[in-house]
C-alpha cells in the first residue's frame, strides 16, 4: 500500500511539473504587443496617402463650399484616420506617445466633424478645421523630432512645410501668451478729468521679439453688476520691440472695473 501512494505522490508531481510548464508557456505567448513602432510606421503610410489624396476633377476645380469641397476634404481625412483609428484602443510602451497618438487621431475626428460644415456653416468649418490643422502639424512635428517619423523622398518636401508651419504656430502661441499676460495685468491711469469726460492711460512695453504693424486695445468697461458699459479702443502703428507704447481710451461713463483684449499685426 505504501508503494502505491508513493507511487501516486510521483504521478502527481510529475502531473503538477508539467501544468506549471503550461502555465508558464501560456503566460509568455499572451505577453501584451505593444503598438508604438506599428503606430509611427502607419502614421507615414496615412500621412502619404492623405497628400496622394485628389478630388475627382482636379483640386484647382473644387469650387469652395460645394458638396465636392466637403466629399475631398473628408477623403482627406478618411486616408489617415483608416489607418489609424485602431490605435486609439491599442496599448503603447511609451505613455507619452500614446497620449500623442490619441490626440492625434482626435484631430483627424475633429477634422472630419468641421468638414461636415462645409457646406452648411463655413465659418464653422472653418474655425474647427484650423484649430485641429495646428494642433496636428505640431504632434507631426513631436512625431519627428522625438519619434524618428520618416516618409519617403517623394514626400519629404511635404513633410519639410509642415514642420516649417508647425515652428510658425508655436511661435504665434508663444507670443500670444506673452500678449495674453500683457492684457491680463493691464492697468489704466486717469490722465484728463474734464467735467463728465475722463482720458485714462495705459503704457506697455513690446517685450514679444516682434515688431507689430499695428496694435490695438480694446477695453470693455462694466459698472458694479459686472454689466457692460461700452467698449473703447485704442491703437498704436509700428510698434517696435522692445519700445514702449501708449494708449488713451476716453469715456463719459463712470465704471467699476474692466477687462482688455489685444487684436495686432506682426511685421513680417
Amino acid at each position: 500500500m505504501k508503494k502505491f501512494y508513493l507511487a501516486l505522490a510521483m504521478a502527481l508531481a510529475v502531473l503538477l511539473t508539467g501544468c506549471g510548464t503550461a502555465l508558464q508557456t501560456a503566460t509568455t505567448e499572451t505577453e501584451i504587443h505593444y503598438a508604438d513602432e506599428e503606430f509611427i510606421s502607419d502614421l507615414a503610410t496615412g500621412l502619404q496617402s492623405r497628400w496622394d489624396t485628389q478630388p475627382s476633377n482636379g483640386e484647382d476645380e473644387v469650387v469652395v463650399g460645394s458638396d465636392e469641397h466637403k466629399q475631398y476634404y473628408t477623403d482627406l481625412v478618411d486616408a489617415e484616420l483608416n489607418v489609424l483609428e485602431k490605435y486609439q484602443s491599442m496599448p503603447f510602451e511609451d505613455s507619452k506617445l500614446q497620449e500623442y497618438a490619441i490626440s492625434y487621431i482626435n484631430c483627424l475626428k475633429q477634422q472630419k466633424e468641421a468638414a461636415s460644415y462645409i457646406t452648411t456653416a463655413y465659418e464653422t468649418y472653418d474655425e474647427k478645421w484650423t484649430e485641429a490643422l495646428n494642433n496636428r502639424t505640431k504632434l507631426i512635428m513631436t512625431f519627428v523630432n522625438d519619434y524618428g517619423l520618416k516618409v519617403d523622398d517623394a514626400h519629404q518636401a511635404t513633410l519639410d512645410e509642415l514642420i516649417a508651419n508647425a515652428k510658425v504656430i508655436k511661435e504665434d502661441e508663444k507670443i500670444k501668451t506673452t500678449i495674453d499676460s500683457m492684457m491680463q495685468n493691464l492697468t489704466i491711469e486717469v490722465t484728463k478729468d474734464e467735467s463728465d469726460w475722463k482720458t485714462y492711460e495705459a503704457v506697455l512695453e513690446n517685450n514679444t521679439g516682434k515688431d507689430f504693424d499695428y496694435f490695438g486695445i480694446t477695453l470693455n468697461i462694466y459698472d458694479s453688476d459686472k454689466v457692460q458699459i461700452e467698449s473703447l479702443y485704442s491703437q498704436m502703428q509700428n510698434w517696435k520691440n522692445g519700445t514702449k507704447a501708449k494708449f488713451e481710451f476716453s469715456t463719459d461713463k463712470d465704471f467699476s472695473s474692466y477687462d482688455a483684449k489685444a487684436d495686432y499685426n506682426i511685421t513680417q
